[in-house]
């Protein structure tokens, strides 16, 4: 579609320009005529006799009337060709003006847009800082997570030692009753015994109650080592319990850190993407922007050409249709297009960035008209009041900029010393 105006615009312009030239070849044959007939009425008044054939000129007064009224025809002829070249300024003029508007209000538009764009990057920007954040977390959780993996292990180890603990005390006890009911036997055997032998000798006896009392002790430490396994029972059971909450505390860290792991997946496949893609798009209308501003300021300063910027923002320069070199242009023209360049990116930062910028309302020139013609500089002065900031300051050697100025500083060097004076305009 610019492509398309682009090209419209030029056809429009071509033809202005062919149909002016054209005017302005009539007008010149037409001024060329009046100028000769000018000539040979005051040849006439002046002179007797024609310089070419030396004959007398009779009728000087007819001939006279003559030419003036020719004179009179060419002029209203001259007269319109101007009217015509007036009327084709005039509609052309109308014409530009009126796209101008167009495009401002498209601009405005497209800043509208361009605000919601920047509130709503904002609001991602503010997402990213929350993202990264849990980012940090996720860390943490991973390192929760890995000392999870190694209690577990140190888990699984104490389970498979109370596994064993409960097997040899099972197997401990099996035994030891297996001992107590064969020394019960035995018991009960001698008791028998003793009974059917009453009359045996007292030494008998002795052996018997002495193996009685050995069985006892026995039993005694049998009883012992089984109350102290059945405590290490006790605090292998309240250890599992303690381990198997843990162990729930470190699935639920685990789920964390896999809905954690899903989110920097997000972040690393798409919302990278995502902002890059964003940041490009913000970067064309910028760079339309800055194209629209920049095209119409450097016109109000450079005839017959145009430039715009490239998508690195280079300086384009064409005449007539052809590309031409920036060093082909003259020291004033490329002061110009330093000067408007600067402005657009000035505009175009002001408009990019926080409201909170405290140099939005200022911009400072070096030697801004180095080159300039008394045209160009009046044509500065008009270009500096559209800026519409609340202080331009101006480093010039140029006296007309001083008339331009509410305030002027003026600095002279006298005796080594540099002396500042003030003057208002």
């Amino acid at each position: 579609t610019i492509a398309k105006e682009k090209e419209m615009y030029e056809k429009f312009d071509y033809e202005i320009g062919r149909e002016k030239k054209e005017l302005r070849i009539e007008e010149g044959t037409i001024e060329k005529e009046i100028t000769n007939i000018k000539k040979t009425i005051k040849f006439i008044d002046t002179h007797d006799k024609c310089t070419q054939c030396e004959q007398e000129i009779t009728d000087k007064k007819g001939l006279i009337e003559k030419k003036e009224k020719e004179c009179e025809k060419r002029e209203e002829e001259l007269n319109d060709v101007r009217r015509k070249i007036a009327d084709i300024d005039k509609n052309a003029k109308e014409k530009h003006e009126g796209k101008i508007k167009e495009k401002e209000t498209e601009l405005d538009t497209i800043r509208n847009e361009q605000n919601r764009s920047a509130e709503k990057i904002l609001e991602l920007e503010q997402q990213c800082n929350s993202l990264h954040d849990i980012s940090h977390k996720l860390e943490k959780a991973r390192e929760t997570y890995n000392k999870k993996q190694k209690l577990e292990s140190q888990i699984d180890n104490e389970i498979k030692n109370k596994e064993r603990y409960e097997l040899e005390s099972s197997n401990f006890k099996n035994e030891l009753n297996s001992i107590i009911n064969e020394e019960q036997a035995k018991l009960n055997y001698i008791k028998e015994q003793n009974e059917l032998n009453k009359d045996n000798n007292k030494e008998t006896i002795e052996e018997l109650l002495q193996r009685k009392r050995t069985n006892q002790n026995e039993i005694l430490i049998m009883s012992k080592n089984k109350g102290r396994i059945e405590n290490e029972l006790t605090n292998l059971e309240e250890k599992n319990k303690q381990h198997k909450k843990i162990i729930e505390e470190r699935e639920n860290d685990k789920k964390t850190a896999e809905r954690y792991e899903k989110i920097i997946d997000y972040l690393n496949n798409h919302f990278t993407n995502l902002m890059t893609l964003i940041e490009n798009n913000r970067m064309i209308n910028i760079n339309r922007d800055f194209n629209i501003i920049f095209r119409r300021w450097i016109s109000a300063l450079i005839e017959d050409i145009e430039v715009r910027v490239d998508k690195n923002f280079t300086p384009i320069i064409t005449s007539k249709g052809y590309e031409m070199d920036i060093k082909s242009l003259s020291g004033g023209e490329k002061t110009s297009l330093a000067l408007v360049y600067r402005i657009s990116l000035n505009k175009m930062i002001n408009e990019h960035t926080h409201p909170s910028l405290k140099t939005r309302d200022i911009i400072i020139f070096d030697e801004p008209t180095d080159g300039f013609s008394t045209e160009q500089l009046d044509k500065v002065r008009d270009l500096f009041n559209n800026l519409n900031l609340k202080q331009i300051v101006v480093i010039s050697h140029e006296e007309k900029i001083e008339t331009y100025a509410d305030t002027v500083l003026r600095f002279e060097k006298r005796n080594g010393v540099t002396e500042i004076t003030e003057g208002q305009n």
